[in-house]
């Protein structure tokens, strides 16, 4: 009669009974700055940027839409389609003729030497919106878009020339600086980077999306994003439907370079061309990011 040792049996019965683990969607941890893939709970270690405790066990992802963002919530559904590392090489920023690549070859005046928009990038798919721009950033100035999600009628944010109130770090500082704008444009949302390059994150003092305040500090949005910054460009993207987009919604944008206390605040560097001729005046034109052709 032939036997077998209980050791080999355990082998048996764990070889039938192993499933493998479905695809995963990438996470971060509630700190975000912990980049790890999602394919079960383990321990993951805070990378020390916002100098917080981290939180630990980061429990398993059941969702199948990888490569999407869970940050530790149910997965948001379909994922970006980019890979948000500062290269434009993805078919959506080509997708709709109707989102041109806009070019600028204007030199930045003092005291933004050294700042350029040389190249913005815009596009959005039934799900996300995309953004990015080529170009280079001096310490201490911020690349900002602000991005309005309801042009009509207006609902956000009216810019001021007395400015808005939040100047908790240098984004923030230059999203609030002394604006012109009109009520055709009152954007819900900001969002910046004040270092190139920058690592991917959902948000971080450095880098990331805001809900803007007509007063007091701006709300981060801390899920539902990636953003990336190489040494010559920023990419980045966010849910319409986290922003309240409805499908087929406007999206309107209008980009700038600034520095808090800086004489005027921003740079000549603007998408599109101040129509006034000033920087700090939006007017009439600000760039239309079409939905996608049905």
């Amino acid at each position: 009669m032939r036997t077998r040792s209980l050791a080999s049996l355990l082998v048996v019965v764990s070889s039938a009974c192993s499933v493998p683990f479905p695809p995963h969607a990438p996470a971060f941890d509630a700190d975000v700055d912990a980049f790890r893939t999602d394919s079960g709970p383990i321990v993951v270690h805070d990378a020390g940027h916002d100098g917080g405790p981290d939180t630990g066990v980061m429990p398993l992802d059941a969702h199948v839409d990888a490569p999407g963002l869970d940050v530790g919530m149910p997965d948001g559904g379909v994922p970006p389609a980019i890979h948000a590392d500062g290269v434009f090489d993805e078919p959506i920023w080509t997708a709709n003729p109707a989102n041109g690549v806009l070019m600028n070859t204007i030199d930045a005046l003092a005291p933004f030497v050294g700042d350029s928009y040389v190249a913005l990038h815009y596009a959005r798919d039934d799900d996300w919106l995309y953004l990015g721009f080529e170009g280079s950033l001096v310490s201490g100035d911020a690349a900002i878009f602000y991005v309005d999600t309801a042009p009509s009628p207006p609902s956000g944010v009216y810019l001021m020339a007395t400015g808005l109130f939040d100047n908790t770090n240098i984004v923030n500082s230059v999203l609030s600086q002394p604006m012109m704008g009109t009520v055709e444009f009152e954007p819900e949302w900001g969002w910046g980077t004040s270092a190139m390059p920058m690592g991917a994150t959902t948000y971080e003092a450095r880098i990331g999306w805001r809900a803007l305040a007509a007063v007091g500090t701006f709300s981060p949005l801390l899920h539902d994003t990636t953003s990336f910054c190489s040494a010559t460009a920023c990419e980045t993207a966010a849910r319409l439907i986290t922003l309240g987009v409805s499908p087929g919604g406007g999206v309107h944008l209008v980009a700038r370079i600034g520095r808090p206390g800086a004489a005027g605040g921003f740079s000549n560097q603007t998408f599109p061309v101040a129509d006034t001729g000033d920087p700090q005046a939006i007017g009439f034109t600000t760039i239309a990011v079409a939905a996608p052709p049905p």
